[in-house]
């Protein structure tokens, strides 16, 4: 067992709870590869979902609270996929760098609709689209306003139109791609492995206009930016980079109101 102390929406004293450990439910793949991301909880037509990707091959969309199977997509052969997928209404975006399944080619990026069952497959409707050979290694997809921005693993962002897959645009970034771009402030914000920045700003035909463009000197980076409080937090090899306007006093949203 263990405990888990609470504090703020019980009062100024923290309460500590018993935790008991008990495994709920199990969910057997046949993956043969680890994964590196995150899965993602969401809601689609009313129903939750837990949506990952795991070392079988497979994205599967999951019951979080029985582990039932609801749906699933065939990305990879019995590899590993290490990218977090994205969710904009009932459309799930996601990448991969391995081998595709009937062919050999390597590497894609593709949409899939949760709202269905079983299966997915282009010949059901299941998947919406896709594009093999690009090879998005760990970067998760961004979407801002009807459009998907995913970097490669060579460091090329591409654009793609949410709803056909067509490719709007695509810029090369000058370095490896590990991290995911992030959105804020009308903005989307990068740094290649390599420590190359970028700040862009997204056009409403999904092209995106060059603000600005800097190299770091000795940093890797293979994390993601953050933002929070009117400040962007960049992770690096060689140290955490904070940057803001200064004297600028941090704001940020009310808190949401904790459920009853």
């Amino acid at each position: 067992g263990g405990r888990l102390t609470m504090r703020g929406y019980f009062g100024s004293l923290p309460r500590t709870f018993q935790i008991k450990r008990c495994t709920l439910w199990g969910k057997p793949t046949g993956a043969v590869n680890i994964m590196m991301h995150s899965p993602v909880i969401t809601v689609i037509n009313g129903e939750a979902q837990m949506i990952i990707a795991s070392g079988d091959g497979d994205l599967h969309g999951l019951q979080p609270q029985t582990g039932k199977l609801l749906w699933k997509y065939h990305i990879s052969p019995k590899r590993g996929v290490n990218v977090t997928p994205l969710v904009v209404g009932n459309t799930v975006i996601c990448g991969h760098t391995e081998e595709n399944v009937g062919d050999t080619t390597m590497g894609a990026l593709f949409a899939v609709d949760a709202s269905k069952r079983g299966l997915l497959t282009k010949a059901n409707g299941g998947e919406l689209w896709r594009h093999n050979e690009w090879v998005v290694e760990r970067s998760a997809p961004l979407y801002v306003n009807g459009f998907v921005y995913s970097v490669d693993k060579g460091g090329q962002l591409r654009v793609v139109d949410l709803k056909s897959g067509r490719l709007v645009t695509s810029l090369r970034l000058g370095g490896p791609g590990y991290g995911s771009p992030v959105y804020a402030d009308g903005k989307i914000y990068y740094c290649t492995q390599n420590g190359i920045w970028w700040t862009l700003e997204p056009q409403k035909n999904g092209k995106v206009k060059r603000l600005f463009r800097a190299r770091l000197s000795r940093a890797e980076v293979n994390g993601s930016i953050a933002v929070s409080h009117g400040r962007i937090y960049l992770p690096t090899s060689s140290g955490m980079y904070c940057i803001g306007k200064k004297g600028q006093t941090p704001t940020a949203d009310a808190r949401p109101a904790f459920p009853a």
